[in-house]
């Protein structure tokens, strides 16, 4: 493992990595809800085929949805505490250069 480090921008990088993907996913969970297609425009004849479709289409975008908020976190998450893992890694290297 010598020689290999993660700097503290390096881990808010890989967060702004995850922040960002997050917002293009969720522009494409927009994109499908802005759609107008439903129930009432298929007709009669299709009427419980596009009920099936728009409940598919619902939980889609749901999962989605989650799917950005969850990238978004982890962004977050990783912006968040790139200085605790920073300083971390700095007294573990230190313990290990202190025991060779």
């Amino acid at each position: 493992m010598a020689g290999i480090s993660l700097t503290e921008e390096q881990i808010r990088q890989a967060g702004q990595v995850f922040v960002n993907e997050a917002a293009v996913i969720g522009e494409q969970e927009r994109t499908v809800a802005a759609g107008t297609v439903d129930a009432t425009a298929a007709g009669r004849t299709f009427f419980a085929d596009a009920e099936a479709y728009t409940t598919v289409i619902d939980r889609l975008r749901a999962a989605v949805r989650d799917s950005s908020a969850r990238a978004s976190r982890i962004g977050d998450t990783l912006i968040t505490n790139a200085g605790d893992y920073a300083s971390t890694e700095g007294t573990n290297t230190g313990h290990l250069r202190a025991a060779q």
